[in-house]
């Protein structure tokens, strides 16, 4: 699968690390000739997304759930975490030193996992406060 067509989810750096890390994935994708178009995690929509190869998060975990919410089809998530000191990054397959290596050698591996295991319901949801259990009944 070819990578020509990609959208970049971004959170508002808040330092100049964050503000590095998204520089640093634009000029990849420059390097590599690949058509981008940026937009804030704020100002999504589902247009957005149509069409695109590879949608990649630029921030937390926060940042690519809310690009995952308008993905209905197979497009991958690639996750850069922007400043893995201050952000958990669980979702986050890559960092700033990493992001060129993993994008050019791996990009089969960025799949998400909401795409490889579907998204089931749940029946209930107990939730455990104090020693005390809760359930909510959906």
């Amino acid at each position: 699968m070819a990578i020509n067509n990609v959208l970049v989810v971004y959170a508002n750096p808040k330092n100049n690390v964050e503000k590095s890390t998204l520089e640093l994935v634009k000029r990849i994708l420059k390097k590599y000739k690949i058509n981008y178009k940026t937009e804030h995690r704020s100002k999504l929509s589902k247009k957005l997304f149509r069409n695109k190869d590879l949608v990649i998060a630029v921030g937390g975990d926060g940042t690519f759930l809310r690009a995952s919410h308008f993905i209905f089809d197979k497009t991958p998530v690639l996750g850069v975490n922007s400043d893995p000191v201050y952000k958990e990054g669980f979702f986050m397959a890559a960092v700033k030193k990493d992001f060129e290596i993993k994008f050019k050698k791996n990009f089969f591996i960025f799949i998400v996992l909401i795409r490889i295991v579907p998204p089931q319901l749940l029946s209930k949801i107990f939730i455990t406060l104090s020693f005390i259990y809760f359930c909510y009944f959906v």
